[in-house]
């Protein structure tokens, strides 16, 4: 049985790109702090498009009293926003 390719498509997409199943990655879950868009100036002044990205880390936190993994920024880790799960 042959499976139109724009059917498998709209699968897929329904399927993997859902809010329940991506990942964000370079987001703090606590603080929201994402990656940052900006433009890289060198010595001679050529600029170029980059990106700035978070110091995110993956961590065992204690949410709603039960631990759980989640990512949490390095500044959340520091000042005691977040508490971790040991």
């Amino acid at each position: 049985m042959h499976v139109p390719s724009v059917i498998i498509n709209k699968l897929f997409n329904q399927i993997y790109l859902s809010e329940e199943v991506q990942h964000k990655m370079a987001k703090c879950e606590f603080c929201d702090k994402g990656v940052a868009f900006g433009i890289q100036v060198s010595h001679s002044h050529r600029r170029s498009n980059r990106t700035w990205k978070p110091n995110v880390k993956r961590v065992k936190v204690i949410v709603d009293g039960t631990p759980k993994h989640a990512y949490a920024c390095t500044r959340c880790l520091r000042s005691g926003k977040v508490t971790r799960a040991v």
